[in-house]
């Protein structure tokens, strides 16, 4: 009895977006990538692996997942603003660049760090969070603290 083979189509050089060849070595390519991540996470999950192995897997799952899980919407720069309740001034804080991404299936938004983006040219977004702090640098003189801007 002969052994079953998987699909595999050849290189297509086809203008038509919906040739059957293309589209089956995309699927084709999806299952290969959903199946390697999957295995990928079970050899994380043992860890039992030396840490530049396990971070280079790491970026590797990362990335499976992201392209067939997620949908990247767009690229953010994010910064807290603290505003003082003693003297009302407001500090900007730069926290990160992130890529805001939306799972295909869940309702499900995820904010990954990112120290260079790949891909497609995202819409950029500049996320503020706001928060309140009952003292600044500014007015800490106020109370008899001399903030000079050295480290302790």
């Amino acid at each position: 009895m002969d052994t079953p083979i998987a699909y595999q189509p050849e290189e297509s050089t086809s203008d038509d977006p919906f040739c059957l060849d293309d589209l089956l070595a995309e699927s084709y390519q999806e299952q290969q990538d959903v199946k390697e991540a999957k295995a990928g996470r079970l050899l994380l999950a043992k860890g039992k692996l030396p840490k530049a192995a396990t971070k280079e897997l790491q970026q590797k799952v990362l990335e499976a997942e992201t392209k067939a899980e997620w949908a990247s919407e767009a690229d953010v720069l994010a910064f807290d603003l603290q505003e003082c309740q003693s003297c009302g001034h407001t500090h900007s804080h730069y926290v990160g660049r992130f890529q805001k991404q939306r799972h295909r299936d869940k309702k499900l938004t995820r904010f990954v760090r990112m120290s260079t983006l790949k891909g497609e040219p995202l819409v950029k977004v500049v996320d503020k969070t706001v928060s309140s702090v009952t003292i600044c640098s500014e007015c800490c003189g106020d109370i008899g603290f001399n903030f000079d801007g050295r480290l302790l």
